[in-house]
């Protein structure tokens, strides 16, 4: 790690990112030459904090040598020049240095939040990777890393909003009604004015979906005089740079407004999106490219533009043509980290999904009928479980988290703790003879954190630690347990039998308190047998055998047995 590069350490630290969690043999990281590492829970948190901070002491050194670099081409502005293009040259230098520099800055700073993102998705119950290991200390950590990143960045006098915009620290955003977000000022580029727009925060398609509903269509802003025409600047960006790649032109300011002015005066600022219509057609019409760039990576996007420019080989037309885009889609960030699933989805048309969208929202109704959902929380989840295709416990932890956060909070916890889910988890801890708490249950329900204890439970887990603490308590059954009996298993025959004795019905017979604990017997004499169990219920006035009709007709038979023997009656 000592000997990589920047790029080299940021691959690095991106392929740790998108490890995949498996279950009983830990993270399978892709690592950038293509080979497969397994490594555990630690090994990845070890990993991710050396290459950040190894990328830290680079950047920051970055930036120090390049505004050094650029303040003394701008010192040497004064001296008398012997050849004035030089010194341009150098500034322009020294420019790019400090440009590249401060990029770097806003990229730790969007992947510390992205990282911080996902370690709470994990210690909540929602993420693609999970990581049941993680825990609030986790968040806690990522987010000082962010609070890092966020200061150095500071010290080169910019900030990244929680939009993913780049400013100039202290500068307000100020939009206008129906101003594209997104556009707006970025990191300059190399000493030409041209603006960046935001980068891709690194989150997976799922995360994002997760956290935020695809925008609506801006609405259009009238006016009563004629209104300039609107420039999507983070798409004029992409297309500047894509172009003077394709065409090998070098790049200059001449270049770039040469470049700008094409765009403006061409379908530049449209094409892309026609390319995209043809592979995900629900999502290409309305988004601007800042919009696309948030929910499928820079890097797909870029393909798009690439496609659509005539002069790059790219053909659309054929099958072949389109063989090989695909071959590329399949190379993206997108493509990587979003599962089979939602990729259908999103390449769906808009009718088909919200067809999928309504079938599955008519099953979580039926399913959960239970369960109070207002109509917006069931149209969102239904999207979220249709989308990536969650069944079984991701689909309930999916409801049950949107249950949880709807806007009527207590109606979504009185309605979920008095569902089917959660009395199942009640009949769980009846059956070790353990009173589970609502904390426990909406852990268990929603894959989160217990409130009490910072653990995220699951039935499974309740269940183990239910067996251990029956052990731990009464360790002659312990055989028992281990054979996968319950503790109401064990007092079965017992309740049975006390039933008979008392006249009772046995669900009015607890055996987990008061005298009936006895039954279970203790450590050292072990449990009682069925003979010395009926002598107990008894002999012992407590359980009130002697209030019973058995007991009184047996009182009568002796009494009469005795007066024959006495010769009081025939």
């Amino acid at each position: 790690m000592e000997n990589m590069t920047v790029e080299e350490l940021r691959a690095y630290l991106e392929a740790l990112q998108s490890a995949v969690y498996v279950p009983g043999q830990g993270f399978r990281v892709q690592m950038p030459d293509g080979k497969i590492q397994v490594l555990s829970a630690d090994e990845v948190k070890q990993a991710t904090a050396d290459a950040n901070s190894r990328i830290d002491d680079l950047t920051t050194s970055t930036f120090e040598a390049a505004a050094a670099a650029a303040g003394r081409a701008f010192e040497r502005l004064g001296e008398p020049a012997a050849a004035p293009p030089s010194r341009g040259a150098q500034i322009e230098a020294g420019r790019q240095q400090v440009a590249k520099a401060k990029q770097k800055l806003v990229d730790d700073v969007l992947k510390a939040r992205a990282k911080a993102l996902e370690t709470a998705q994990q210690v909540a119950g929602i993420a693609d990777t999970p990581a049941p290991e993680k825990t609030q200390a986790d968040v806690v950590r990522w987010e000082e890393k962010v609070k890092v990143a966020e200061a150095k960045l500071a010290k080169a006098g910019l900030m990244v909003t929680p939009q993913g915009e780049v400013r100039q620290s202290g500068e307000v955003a100020s939009r206008p009604p129906g101003a594209v977000t997104g556009a707006s000022k970025g990191v300059s580029g190399a000493g030409t004015g041209e603006q960046v727009g935001p980068r891709t925060t690194g989150l997976t398609a799922d995360q994002r979906e997760r956290l935020a509903p695809p925008r609506p269509p801006e609405e259009p802003v009238t006016s009563t005089s004629p209104a300039a025409p609107t420039v999507d600047r983070a798409a004029q960006a992409t297309y500047v740079s894509s172009q003077l790649a394709n065409r090998g032109l070098p790049d200059t300011p001449g270049n770039r407004q040469m470049l700008r002015a094409e765009f403006q005066r061409t379908k530049g600022g449209e094409a892309w999106r026609e390319a995209l219509q043809q592979f995900f057609p629900s999502y290409a019409s309305t988004f601007t490219m800042a919009d696309a760039t948030n929910v499928f990576g820079a890097d797909l996007i870029n393909l798009m533009v690439k496609v659509s420019d005539p002069k790059s080989g790219y053909d659309l037309n054929t099958t072949q043509g389109q063989e090989r885009i695909k071959a590329e889609l399949r190379g993206t960030t997108y493509w990587q980290t979003t599962v089979e699933a939602a990729r259908k989805f999103d390449q769906s048309t808009t009718g088909d999904q919200n067809l999928l969208i309504q079938q599955t929202k008519n099953r979580i109704a039926s399913t959960y009928g239970d369960v109070n959902m207002d109509e917006a929380t069931l149209i969102d989840v239904s999207r979220i479980v249709a989308r990536n295709g969650l069944t079984g416990m991701s689909e309930q932890q999916a409801i049950y988290n949107a249950v949880f956060r709807q806007k009527d909070k207590q109606s979504g916890i009185r309605s979920a703790l008095q569902s089917e889910q959660a009395n199942a988890v009640r009949q769980l801890g009846k059956a070790y003879g353990y009173q589970v708490s609502d904390s426990q249950i909406q852990s268990i329900l929603t894959g989160t954190p217990d409130v009490a204890t910072g653990q995220t439970l699951t039935e499974d887990s309740l269940r183990q630690r239910l067996r251990a603490y029956v052990k731990g308590a009464m360790p002659h059954l312990s055989d028992q347990i281990d054979a996968g009996l319950t503790l109401e298993d064990v007092g079965a025959s017992y309740k049975r039998l006390a039933g008979q004795l008392l006249e009772k019905d046995e669900s009015q017979i607890d055996m987990f308190s008061g005298p009936y604990l006895r039954a279970f017997g203790d450590p050292k004499n072990g449990q009682l047998s069925l003979s010395d169990w009926v002598t107990t219920v008894k002999s012992d006035p407590t359980f009130g055998w002697q209030y019973t009709k058995q007991a009184n007709d047996q009182a009568t038979n002796i009494g009469l047995s005795l007066a024959r023997a006495f010769g009081k009656v025939q």
